[in-house]
């Protein structure tokens, strides 16, 4: 009885790493779902933002820059005069070109003694409160990085969504102001409101993830049902194993006993057989019990065989290690 315990526990852990498997192939899936939704959705988000930047802030900031003298702005950005015609001028230009391309605001940035970013911006923004104005200092942390960008590589710079507690949700674009001599002198930002953009986004993103959870939620389904069946069809073989085992132990234990029985009449009748060549008999009667000494021989090592063989069947039971994986 202890043997066979045995053999089933080692039936059924031989099946253990197939709920494993099962389990780990599940993980796998939903990580690669969730993974592929997140990077599609960041994916979406650049390639719409890259569009609004593109299709609309680029060619905003680039006409801008066309109607900024370049070594003007230079001279202003060194003084800071607000009552340089220039400043008051550009005010103007932007301010205009801000209402024809219905953007939230337009503004130029500049570095003053390497300390202080200041603003010339649009005439219809300068007055609220709040926004920096001509030598004030300004903190651009959030996004100091692309404009040194787009002064160092003197090409355009796209800033994804960007959350503002002003106006909101933004999209901006910054293009260097170039003097004459090509040395990139401040920089023109043009931004976007981004609100409807980013719901839009959002709610893509939201069915996106609803579809990932139903993909999920149908793994897991497939998964459950997989593993019953899984987890049946183990019992089923485990006690067709249990099964042969004993079918196999009685059938040792048959061969055993019978051997055995069969062992004891037979070397009576050779034992007999012998002592009755020493006493005097015929020729004839000698005959006959040499030829029964010989079966019975013949038939003593018959049952010697059918004993080792049940024995034999025993040891090779008692050694099972489970099934091949």
């Amino acid at each position: 009885m202890k043997q066979r315990q045995n053999r089933g526990a080692q039936i059924k852990a031989h099946f253990l790493p197939i709920n494993f498997r099962f389990t780990l192939f599940l993980v796998i899936l939903i990580v690669a779902v969730f993974t592929a939704v997140f990077i599609i959705s960041m994916e979406q988000i650049k390639d719409m933002t890259t569009l609004v930047c593109t299709r609309m802030g680029l060619p905003v900031v680039e006409k801008a820059a066309l109607l900024i003298d370049g070594d003007a702005f230079e001279k202003l950005s060194q003084t800071l005069d607000k009552d340089d015609p220039f400043y008051k001028e550009t005010q103007l230009k932007l301010h205009s070109l801000r209402e024809d391309a219905n953007a939230l605001y337009l503004f130029t940035i500049a570095p003053y003694q390497g300390t202080i970013w200041h603003y010339i911006i649009d005439g219809t923004l300068a007055t609220e409160k709040g926004f920096s104005d001509l030598g004030d200092k300004e903190d651009i942390s959030s996004y100091e990085r692309i404009i040194k960008d787009a002064m160092e590589t003197r090409s355009p710079q796209f800033k994804a969504l960007s959350w503002q507690r002003r106006w909101g949700w933004l999209i901006a674009t910054y293009i260097p102001i170039l003097n004459s001599r090509g040395e990139a002198v401040g920089i023109i930002g043009c931004n976007y409101e981004a609100d409807s953009l980013f719901r839009g986004i959002r709610s893509q993103i939201i069915r996106q993830l609803i579809f990932a959870v139903l993909i999920t939620a149908l793994a897991l389904r497939v998964y459950f049902i997989l593993i019953k069946q899984v987890n049946r069809r183990n019992r089923q073989l485990i006690q067709l194993r249990e099964n042969a085992d004993a079918a196999a132990n009685a059938k040792s234990r048959f061969l055993a006993n019978t051997s055995q029985e069969l062992r004891a009449p037979i070397k009576t009748v050779i034992e007999l057989s012998g002592l009755s060549l020493q006493e005097s008999v015929s020729a004839e009667a000698r005959d006959y019990i040499t030829s029964i000494r010989q079966v019975g021989t013949k038939l003593l090592s018959t049952a010697d065989k059918i004993l080792d063989f049940s024995k034999t069947e025993d040891g090779r039971k008692s050694g099972y290690t489970g099934f091949r994986k």
